[in-house]
């Protein structure tokens, strides 16, 4: 409970000074430590990077918790031998843990138009999908 209460409050200097004690803690988080990302979009390891993320989330458990859906695995297997790449892909693909934050950005980024809550004729050209 009162980690559960500090991973919620916390803030990137706590996330980055606390790292020893969270890694031995939560022992999924040590793959991400010092796992570098190949490309120019990401400066920070796996663990930095993501401690950013988090920081900039609200303090807000279940926001919180769903952008922290992601593990590693391996990719680009050839026929008969591992390559020994890995990336990191969602824990829950299928039940989308990640669309409560993906909501509150899209709410955060049309807020101007959300109006005052009365309900609204959607325009023609949006279309909704369920499965």
């Amino acid at each position: 409970e009162e980690l559960c209460g500090f991973l919620t409050a916390a803030k990137l200097p706590d996330l980055l000074a606390f790292r020893p004690i969270l890694l031995e803690a939560i022992e999924e988080l040590k793959p991400m430590d010092g796992f570098l990302q190949h490309n120019p979009h990401h400066k920070y390891d796996v663990y930095t990077h993501t401690a950013h993320v988090v920081a900039g989330v609200p303090p807000v458990p279940h926001l919180r918790w769903a952008v922290n859906n992601t593990k590693r695995v391996r990719s680009s297997r050839k026929e008969g031998s591992d390559t020994g790449n890995f990336i990191y892909a969602k824990i829950e693909a299928k039940s989308r843990k990640t669309d409560p934050w993906m909501a509150l950005v899209a709410s955060m980024t049309v807020e101007s138009v959300l109006g005052n809550g009365q309900p609204i004729v959607p325009p023609s050209m949006i279309q909704a999908f369920t499965f």
